[in-house]
């Protein structure tokens, strides 16, 4: 009974006592967070004051020092939105950073302004224009996609989200086994290179951010860097250029224009094998595989712009005509050399021998009169008798003629056969060769321009 009580005691305290241990224990170890810091919030304020008191965002950094202001630009590819080739020009998603040095905001302070899009109002920003662009934007949802970064140093970075539609003129030669290099050319509005000098940031100067460089068609490779300087009446204009190399995928072509217009060109051959006297199934059989042709070459060229210039599928879709053209020719040939030209010589001689009939009936049969000699009435006579053959003489002759020309017809056959594929073989090679176009070397891989998101921040 004792033991009993000592254990209802011993239940009771660690009933009240764990639980307001624990509460203690919490509490110790999870400190409540302050939720402001009046003192940080009026020395940023203070700060940001301070800066902008006898600051004016008319007059550009080192006016009339003859110090030229030096623009970092890096661009960030968000995604692809397309590559369109009737159009000729391509949509991105962008991240626009620029930095630069203003001497009139350094500061001394033992924090570091947060980033802010309220003040982007109220610095000087540089005026950087796309000279390729047909239609730019700022994105506004939910707010204006701007934010401005003030460094200790004096240095600003302006951050911007963007969606641009730039021209890219586009080169359809080795199509569709091409690459398409669509530049962005970046450059100021108003100042010339005495003022203002634009140039790649050294960190990153271009980067995509993985999973977003999948284009429908296309394969991004890379990107080349460069200038695009020019020169004005007023001056020189410092610009810069990024191309990305886009690669098309020959995928789609292969399945839609390559297969079937080979297999359309293989499909006329089969008409070698028919027999020549059967002239509706080689004729339908040569007339239907131009139709289709027709059919599939307007199909590829129907999302292509029209130009000067002859592209390497228009080549493929020449030769495929030819050869598909040339199987039905090639019958027409060997059906007038094999049964046309002995019908038509068997017509002649049956022509010849009614007409020869009739003229008997009527008694018109006219010759020279020879001189009355027996030996030459003989001779007359054995003319005219080896002169016309009986007719079981004619269908023998006309057989055996027509015998000669179906095997001269069937002969002409079997070389097509042969000529046909093995020529055609000799062309694939020769249109590999001529239609594989010289690719350029990136400055910046796909595999750099995803890495280089690590070595750049975008805000705090």
């Amino acid at each position: 009974m004792f033991f009993f009580k000592l254990y209802l005691v011993c239940v009771c305290l660690l009933t009240v006592v764990f639980p307001w241990f624990k509460r203690e224990t919490l509490a110790v170890e999870e400190p409540l967070l302050a939720e402001r810091n009046r003192e940080k919030e009026n020395a940023t304020i203070w700060l940001f004051d301070e800066l902008f008191r006898d600051y004016d965002q008319r007059i550009r950094p080192y006016f009339a020092t003859g110090r030229p202001i030096e623009i970092d630009v890096s661009l960030g590819i968000v995604s692809f939105e397309g590559i369109s080739e009737t159009h000729l020009d391509f949509t991105v998603n962008a991240y626009l950073i620029q930095c630069w040095t203003d001497p009139r905001l350094r500061y001394n302070a033992s924090f570091i302004l947060p980033p802010t899009s309220y003040y982007a109002n109220r610095v000087w920003l540089p005026d950087l224009i796309f000279m390729n662009a047909k239609l730019a934007e700022l994105h506004r949802v939910t707010l204006v996609n701007r934010v401005v970064e003030i460094n200790p140093d004096g240095t600003v970075c302006l951050t911007q989200r963007l969606r641009l539609t730039l021209a890219c003129g586009m080169d359809f030669t080795h199509f569709p086994t091409d690459e398409q290099r669509c530049p962005i050319d970046m450059e100021s509005f108003e100042y010339n290179s005495r003022f203002l000098h634009i140039k790649f940031s050294k960190e990153a100067p271009v980067f995509v951010f993985g999973g977003h460089s999948k284009i429908p068609h296309f394969t991004l490779r890379g990107a080349i860097l460069g200038n695009c300087d020019k020169k004005l009446a007023f001056g020189s204009i410092s610009c810069i250029r990024v191309e990305f190399l886009f690669q098309r995928q020959i995928g789609y072509y292969i399945l839609h224009a390559y297969i079937p217009s080979l297999t359309l060109v293989a499909l006329s051959w089969v008409s070698f094998w028919i027999d020549i006297r059967s002239a509706p199934a080689r004729v339908s059989l040569g007339i239907t595989t131009i139709l289709s042709m027709l059919t599939i070459s307007n199909g590829v060229k129907m999302d292509l712009p029209r130009v000067a210039y002859v592209k390497a599928i228009d080549i493929w879709f020449v030769v495929s005509y030819i050869y598909v053209i040339g199987a039905l020719l090639e019958y027409a040939v060997v059906h007038y050399l094999a049964v046309q030209s002995t019908h038509l010589v068997t017509t002649e001689r049956e022509k010849k021998e009614v007409s020869e009939r009739n003229d008997t009936k009527d008694g018109l049969i006219l010759y020279k009169k020879p001189t009355f000699n027996i030996n030459n009435y003989s001779m007359f006579h054995r003319k005219e008798e080896t002169s016309s053959p009986k007719p079981e003489l004619w269908a023998s002759s006309d057989k055996n003629l027509s015998n000669y020309k179906y095997v001269k017809g069937q002969k002409i056959d079997k070389i097509s056969r042969l000529c046909f594929p093995f020529s055609f073989i000799i062309f694939l090679a020769l249109y590999s060769y001529i239609s594989t176009p010289h690719l350029a070397v990136p400055d910046m891989t796909i595999q750099q321009l995803e890495d280089a998101v690590a070595l750049l921040r975008i805000g705090s």
